[in-house]
């Protein structure tokens, strides 16, 4: 069986028209916590995803994304090196939670003469 599960936070996305699909190229961060010298670490992976679809899913940079999928594994020369690349291709992706903009800090300007009246 091949397949693949992960949620985590949109990075790059990238869209592009196909023939009779579009396509959506993007980038998802998943993090992992683990204790090393009684000190708490976390380390970030970062994972190729592509979907094939009709109706792409509208991730954003810094969505929170649940993928299913399966593994696909290409193979390529480059600078006479054999190189590979691993991605997730997304049979399913669900948005989780919207990235949230940050609200820029603004001081009010006092009208006229700053008198009450």
């Amino acid at each position: 069986m091949n397949s693949a599960q992960l949620v985590g936070r949109v990075g790059q996305v990238n869209h592009f028209k196909g023939d009779d699909k579009d396509i959506m190229k993007l980038s998802v961060a998943t993090s992992e916590s683990y204790l090393k010298d009684n000190e708490w670490q976390e380390k970030t992976e970062w994972h190729n995803v592509v979907q094939f679809s009709k109706f792409p899913t509208k991730a954003a940079k810094g969505d929170l994304v649940a993928v299913e999928g399966s593994l696909r594994t290409t193979q390529y020369e480059k600078g006479g090196v054999q190189c590979y690349s691993t991605q997730i291709v997304a049979k399913k992706i669900k948005v989780l939670q919207r990235a949230v903009a940050p609200v820029p800090e603004t001081i009010a300007e006092p009208v006229g003469d700053g008198l009450p009246f």
